[in-house]
């Protein structure tokens, strides 16, 4: 792929890294230092998102691409269950209360008196009531044979689209 303007990653993640790289784009590190805060009270989502995007544009002079980040209050797998041992629970703790999606989009939701504190419990509960009623089906559930093994895991594999038949789920030239 061909761009016009050099493409900068503002990043010091090395996963985007990876991704870019393997999408084939050919791109230059340079961070930016602004510090990412979260968003003033009564700020929206979007505006917030916005606004940090033109912060970070305008000190590298460059334009932006707007990703979004996301953060495990656990490990990634059973195998790496303790995510303690390489982040304090006071970092685990202070995502959870200041960027946490759910917890801000709860605390909005309660400060406008959209919803009540009973009304998030209840909301909570059947989501977790829902999940576990997931998890036991797929427990009681049979092993799929091997020759379905790979149903049902892409739809353009499934339904035969160009996608599916070219392999490019999720980026074209």
């Amino acid at each position: 792929m061909t761009l016009s303007l050099p493409l900068i990653l503002a990043s010091a993640s090395p996963r985007r890294a990876v991704l870019l790289t393997q999408m084939g784009l050919s791109f230059r590190t340079l961070i930016s230092g602004s510090e990412e805060l979260p968003p003033a009270a009564g700020e929206e989502i979007l505006d917030w998102a916005q606004r940090a995007a033109l912060e970070k544009a305008r000190t590298l002079s460059r334009p932006t691409v707007l990703e979004v980040s996301t953060y495990r209050y656990y490990g990634h797998s059973v195998a790496d269950a303790n995510a303690k041992k390489y982040r304090s629970p006071e970092e685990i703790e202070r995502y959870k209360t200041e960027f946490d999606p759910i917890t801000l989009w709860q605390n909005q939701l309660l400060s406008e008196k959209v919803i009540t504190e009973e009304g998030i419990e209840k909301i909570d509960a059947e989501a977790k009531a829902e999940a576990a009623a997931a998890a036991e089906f797929g427990i009681a559930s049979p092993w799929p044979t091997e020759e379905t093994i790979f149903q049902d895991i892409y739809y353009e594999v499934d339904h035969q689209t160009e996608a599916g038949q070219t392999g490019r789920h999720f980026f074209s030239e």
